[in-house]
């Protein structure tokens, strides 16, 4: 009994000490427990940041599509500005074409007013020719006349050389302006040519852009597909090591694919640089077009203004030379008559002394005979002057005439300018509109331009995250291997308990 007792006393005191090594392990289980729900704890709060943080980073994806779609109404309005200036250009072709067919125009009608006008001097000078014929037939008398004729005559060829050499002058100014004309045509066609060029480097622009949203939309896709995935292995903690594997990879590859297009980012920014560069480039051409064409107006307003006071001056003269004209006239006709009346003194003086000189009746009569024919030739001679004078003032009533109208063509073609100059004011005023609107527009591509600088710095701010998400994945892939440790230890443990429990409850006594 004693032994009994004392193997009882034995095994009490290993089951109290055992007890006692059993509540110390159940402490220690329970600290463990409350430990591992800590931890699990902090493991749906990392979790709830990192869902906040894909929220985020989808956020920042909707804004980089966002701003891939302004980008593209962007380039698709330069593509609309590049087509307003191949207008504007054509325009300010088609403009140079119709200057230049007024300036050939004017030039022809000057030529043709010049021509004209030669042909009155020549018309003058058969005139002064003529009249040089009859009054060579005058003797003395018409001595003087004739010498202010040579003078006229001289007048008339320094004017005809003087109208020579100014067509000369006109003509080789007209050669210069057509070689000008010609070399703006090609500054022209280079300019459109740099304009196609533009227009085809904005077509591959537009179609990296679709390329890239189809890479953008791809990766949403995979970003949700990853979303996904990080959702079933919360869910899912048996298969999280594969999960993570497979996550690893996809994150991987999201990262590769983000430094890609943040690249290819990069690249259409330089392309885009470059095409607003060329677009600067083209508008200072389109500038000094429109410098060149003010000067050539200008100047053309300055050729015209030369031709109309070489009109004015050649009108000057030519009113000069009918007055000449109407004074010898009417100087030719009072010594006509004084010849006539001296004549007709002489007749007289001869009828009263015809009785005085009954002998020499036949002398007389003789010298009345002749005087009388040649009393006969001078009236028919003083008839064909009056007509000559009826015809050549008729003739000087059609130069007037002709005058007048040319006068009030010239005055039509002045209104004529000055409405076209009008226009050309109106016309430079839009254009300057155009370029205050260019200024501005340029002033909203600066500030685009800045959004972009802001994008890259969001895009830098994205890569950060997702290494940071995946430091924060290898973390807790760590942790939830140890914690699989802790417990495939405590479910071990417990079952070895469990089995000691139950052998001891088996035992006997």
């Amino acid at each position: 009994m004693s032994t009994k007792i004392s193997d009882t006393s034995g095994e009490l005191e290993r089951v109290h000490i055992t007890l006692q090594e059993l509540t110390v392990e159940s402490s220690k289980l329970k600290e463990q427990l409350a430990e591992k729900e800590a931890k699990l704890l902090h493991l749906t709060e990392m979790e709830s940041k990192s869902q906040v943080q894909i929220k985020e980073l989808e956020a920042t994806v909707g804004t980089l599509e966002k701003l891939l779609q302004e980008m593209v109404a962007r380039i698709s309005e330069l593509e609309k500005t590049m087509d307003d200036r191949g207008t504007e250009l054509s325009a300010l072709t088609q403009k140079l074409e119709d200057k230049e067919k007024q300036s050939s125009s004017t030039t022809e009608s000057l030529t043709a007013e010049i021509d004209g006008l030669r042909a009155r001097l020549e018309s003058i000078s058969a005139q002064k020719e003529e009249l040089e014929k009859l009054m060579e037939s005058k003797g003395d008398e018409a001595s003087m006349q004739i010498k202010l004729m040579d003078k006229i005559n001289k007048a008339s060829a320094d004017t005809k050389s003087e109208t020579e050499s100014e067509l000369d002058r006109e003509k080789q100014e007209k050669s210069d302006l057509s070689n000008q004309i010609i070399d703006f045509k090609k500054a022209l066609v280079e300019q459109e040519a740099a304009y196609y060029t533009l227009g085809e480097e904005q077509k591959q622009i537009n179609q990296l852009l679709k390329e890239r949203d189809e890479e953008l939309n791809k990766l949403t896709e995979d970003h949700k597909e990853a979303q996904r995935l990080l959702e079933e292995t919360s869910n899912e903690v048996s298969s999280r090591d594969s999960a993570i594997a497979g996550h690893e990879e996809t994150m991987e590859s999201l990262r590769n694919e983000l430094e890609t297009k943040g690249e290819e980012m990069e690249t259409l920014m330089e392309k885009i640089s470059n095409i607003e560069v060329k677009l600067r480039l083209s508008n200072q051409k389109l500038r000094v077009t429109e410098q060149v064409l003010t000067e050539k107006e200008e100047a053309f307003r300055r050729e015209e203004a030369k031709h109309l006071e070489e009109q004015a001056l050649l009108e000057k003269s030519l009113t000069v030379t009918h007055e000449t004209y109407r004074g010898m006239m009417k100087e030719i006709a009072e010594k006509v008559n004084t010849t006539l009346d001296v004549f007709q003194s002489m007749s007289e003086k001869l009828t009263e002394k015809q009785g005085k000189y009954e002998k020499t009746v036949m002398e007389a009569s003789k010298l009345l005979w002749t005087a009388t024919n040649w009393v006969i030739e001078r009236n028919h001679e003083k008839e064909k002057m009056k007509k000559e004078m009826e015809r050549k003032e008729e003739e000087i009533k059609k130069l007037g005439e002709k005058v007048r109208e040319d006068e009030k063509e010239k005055e039509e073609e002045i209104k004529k300018l000055g409405e076209k100059v009008r226009e050309n004011e109106k016309e430079k005023e839009r254009k300057e509109d155009e370029i205050k609107k260019l200024g501005e527009k340029l002033i909203e591509d600066e500030k685009e331009e800045r959004m972009k600088e802001t994008l890259v710095g969001l895009g830098e701010e994205k890569r950060e995250a997702i290494r940071q998400l995946c430091v924060w994945i290898d973390h807790h892939r760590g942790r939830c291997e140890y914690l699989e440790e802790v417990l495939s230890k405590t479910t071990v443990g417990r079952a070895q308990r469990r089995q000691k429990k139950l052998d001891f409850r088996k035992t006997p006594g």
